[in-house]
């Protein structure tokens, strides 16, 4: 890792980890009082998974936990990070309502909205320009774990990638439906 890259690292890990101090230490958690509470949104789980990678690339800086970002950013930084922009900003371009009603923008600063759903998306955008990441399966192995990875060429990947975010999606409203907690929350929500 070049110095330049280092300093990139670091600078990125004082403004995760920074962040996620502020919203651990000032934010309201709505409904509980462990923080825990607030990683049922994707939001908040990429905002700890960008944190705890941009740290380990600081530390990796030698070259220890290389192997473990690398996977780390092809498996769940780099797409989760792309989902969470993506999503975000796209429903808040076609109703802004819909990803943050006005009551939670007043109880979220605007930067730390931002770092949790603009910044990632520049996050790994510039990691993938800084940093040479590895992934191992297809290209230093020459074969894929799944022989019908094959077959894809890079419309297929991207058919797979959107099929993957509508069944997640899907499985989550399934979760809800069985769950017995559809109309309690469309309730608890029209209370507020």
């Amino acid at each position: 890792m070049s110095k330049f890259s280092l300093a990139i690292s670091i600078i990125f890990a004082i403004i995760w980890s920074s962040a996620l101090y502020f919203d651990f230490t000032w934010q309201p958690r709505l409904g509980h009082d462990w923080y825990i509470y607030k990683l049922i949104m994707l939001t908040n789980i990429n905002f700890v998974l960008d944190t705890i990678y941009s740290v380990l690339v600081v530390i990796s800086y030698k070259g220890t936990f290389q192997d473990i970002t690398d996977f780390m950013f092809f498996t769940s930084v780099f797409p989760i990070a792309v989902v969470t922009s993506g999503l975000f900003w796209g429903l808040y371009a076609i109703e802004p309502e819909l990803v943050m009603p006005a009551w939670v923008a007043r109880l979220i600063p605007s930067w730390l909205n931002h770092v949790t759903h603009t910044l990632p998306i520049f996050y790994v955008l510039l990691e993938t320009r800084v940093h040479k990441r590895i992934f191992a399966i297809r290209y230093i192995d020459g074969f894929w774990i799944y022989p019908l990875l094959q077959l894809f060429n890079f419309h297929h990947f991207v058919l797979a990638y959107i099929a993957g975010v509508a069944g997640f999606f899907s499985l989550t409203q399934l979760a809800v439906i069985l769950s017995g907690n559809r109309k309690n929350s469309s309730e608890k929500f029209k209370s507020n």
